[in-house]
């Protein structure tokens, strides 16, 4: 790898989280949360997210995800602790940023929506794993200019009922046939 990600490297707890799509890689540092992106082995950018009110001043934990063209970094402790995504489009050029995704009026103080993100051909998914004290998994889907909101994915019955269940903590895509796996 070469090049040099710019930010505070050793307090920053670089590579916290990576993800991988193609020839790009992304890196997640928390405390001063960022994403570094990576092409063939070369610091392409670093993008730094635009924040409101972090919940005791620091990002504990940064998901990251990136497809083809677009990257998005979770805060879950951004906005009062209601949590928000940061999605950036690269316009064949460089990174832009695109939007911030939040969970909107039934988002919960706590709840940490961008707990969780998994891309999905044009959809992306967001995990909220502390909202309603089951959890919650939110789809925007790609319209060519954002991602809008579509809905939730339906809890399984099995759980419905469940205190702390915390549906979206974690998920994965098979983006060979779009299966999605969310623990």
């Amino acid at each position: 790898v070469t090049g040099s990600p710019t930010g505070d490297l050793n307090n920053g707890y670089y590579g916290y989280r990576c993800a991988s799509s193609g020839d790009r890689h992304v890196v997640a540092q928390r405390g001063n949360p960022r994403v570094h992106v990576y092409r063939d082995g070369v610091v392409e950018q670093s993008l730094v997210p635009t924040l409101v009110s972090m919940v005791n001043n620091q990002a504990v934990d940064v998901p990251v995800d990136v497809q083809n063209n677009f990257v998005a970094l979770g805060v879950p402790t951004d906005n009062g602790g209601r949590g928000r995504v940061h999605v950036w489009l690269h316009n064949g050029s460089s990174w832009q940023f695109l939007q911030v995704l939040d969970g909107g009026a039934t988002a919960m103080v706590g709840g940490q929506f961008g707990s969780s993100l998994a891309f999905a051909g044009e959809l992306l998914m967001v995990g909220a794993p502390a909202e309603n004290f089951v959890g919650r998994v939110y789809v925007f889907a790609w319209n060519g200019t954002s991602f809008q909101f579509q809905g939730n994915l339906a809890i399984p019955a099995a759980v419905s009922g469940s205190f702390a269940a915390r549906i979206g903590q974690s998920m994965a895509v098979d983006r060979a046939d779009q299966g999605v796996l969310f623990v």
